[in-house]
Protein backbone atom coordinates (compact mmCIF):
# COMPACT_ATOMS: atom_id res chain seq x y z
CA UNK A 1 0.00 0.00 0.00
CA UNK A 2 1.02 3.69 -0.27
CA UNK A 3 2.41 3.76 3.33
CA UNK A 4 4.33 0.61 2.97
CA UNK A 5 2.95 -1.62 5.47
CA UNK A 6 1.65 -4.19 3.63
CA UNK A 7 4.53 -6.59 2.31
CA UNK A 8 4.13 -9.47 -0.32
CA UNK A 9 6.79 -11.92 -1.29
CA UNK A 10 5.97 -14.54 -4.24
CA UNK A 11 8.37 -17.50 -5.27
CA UNK A 12 8.35 -18.64 -9.07
CA UNK A 13 9.42 -20.95 -10.83
CA UNK A 14 9.59 -20.78 -14.93
CA UNK A 15 7.79 -17.29 -14.45
CA UNK A 16 4.81 -19.69 -12.45
CA UNK A 17 3.82 -17.91 -9.05
CA UNK A 18 4.27 -21.29 -6.76
CA UNK A 19 4.43 -20.28 -3.62
CA UNK A 20 3.82 -16.58 -1.56
CA UNK A 21 2.88 -14.91 1.66
CA UNK A 22 1.37 -11.11 2.76
CA UNK A 23 1.24 -9.75 6.30
CA UNK A 24 1.65 -6.09 7.45
CA UNK A 25 4.18 -4.24 9.31
CA UNK A 26 4.38 -2.47 11.97
CA UNK A 27 7.50 -0.79 13.72
CA UNK A 28 9.59 -4.01 13.68
CA UNK A 29 6.92 -6.51 13.86
CA UNK A 30 5.81 -8.64 10.84
CA UNK A 31 2.54 -10.02 11.17
CA UNK A 32 1.59 -12.61 8.36
CA UNK A 33 -1.63 -12.83 7.16
CA UNK A 34 -1.63 -15.81 4.86
CA UNK A 35 1.12 -18.01 3.39
CA UNK A 36 0.62 -20.65 0.56
CA UNK A 37 2.24 -22.69 -2.35
CA UNK A 38 1.42 -25.04 -5.11
CA UNK A 39 4.80 -26.66 -5.29
CA UNK A 40 6.66 -28.10 -2.50
CA UNK A 41 9.21 -26.01 -0.85
CA UNK A 42 7.26 -22.61 -1.78
CA UNK A 43 5.91 -21.84 1.43
CA UNK A 44 9.66 -22.28 3.11
CA UNK A 45 11.05 -20.43 -0.04
CA UNK A 46 8.67 -17.59 0.91
CA UNK A 47 9.69 -17.61 4.20
CA UNK A 48 13.91 -17.82 4.24
CA UNK A 49 12.67 -14.69 1.54
CA UNK A 50 11.03 -12.52 3.77
CA UNK A 51 12.90 -13.41 6.78
CA UNK A 52 16.41 -12.68 5.02
CA UNK A 53 14.87 -9.49 4.06
CA UNK A 54 13.28 -8.12 7.53
CA UNK A 55 16.61 -9.21 8.91
CA UNK A 56 18.34 -6.64 6.75
CA UNK A 57 15.64 -4.32 7.74
CA UNK A 58 15.99 -4.64 11.74
CA UNK A 59 12.77 -6.62 12.01
CA UNK A 60 12.38 -8.14 15.67
CA UNK A 61 10.40 -10.86 14.90
CA UNK A 62 7.86 -12.80 12.53
CA UNK A 63 4.63 -13.28 13.96
CA UNK A 64 2.79 -16.28 11.94
CA UNK A 65 0.24 -16.42 14.66
CA UNK A 66 0.85 -20.00 15.01
CA UNK A 67 3.45 -22.21 14.89
CA UNK A 68 3.64 -24.51 11.58
CA UNK A 69 5.92 -27.75 10.46
CA UNK A 70 6.97 -25.59 7.59
CA UNK A 71 8.71 -23.16 10.23
CA UNK A 72 9.78 -25.37 12.56
CA UNK A 73 11.41 -26.80 9.18
CA UNK A 74 13.23 -23.89 8.05
CA UNK A 75 14.71 -22.67 11.83
CA UNK A 76 12.17 -21.00 13.39
CA UNK A 77 10.96 -21.08 16.04
CA UNK A 78 8.18 -20.27 18.76
CA UNK A 79 8.88 -18.33 21.69
CA UNK A 80 6.10 -17.96 24.89
CA UNK A 81 3.16 -15.72 24.86
CA UNK A 82 5.13 -13.96 27.95
CA UNK A 83 7.86 -13.18 25.98
CA UNK A 84 5.90 -12.31 23.22
CA UNK A 85 3.93 -9.94 24.58
CA UNK A 86 6.60 -7.96 26.88
CA UNK A 87 8.37 -6.94 23.93
CA UNK A 88 5.41 -5.89 21.45
CA UNK A 89 4.56 -2.65 22.53
CA UNK A 90 8.70 -1.63 21.99
CA UNK A 91 8.91 -3.74 18.77
CA UNK A 92 5.48 -1.72 17.47
CA UNK A 93 6.41 1.74 18.00
CA UNK A 94 6.82 3.70 14.79
CA UNK A 95 9.24 5.73 13.66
Amino acid sequence: NELGHVQTVGVFKDDKLVGGLFGITIGKVFFGEYICSTEKYGKEFALISLAKELSLRGFKIIDLHKDTNDTLDIGLSEISRNEYLSHLKQWTELE
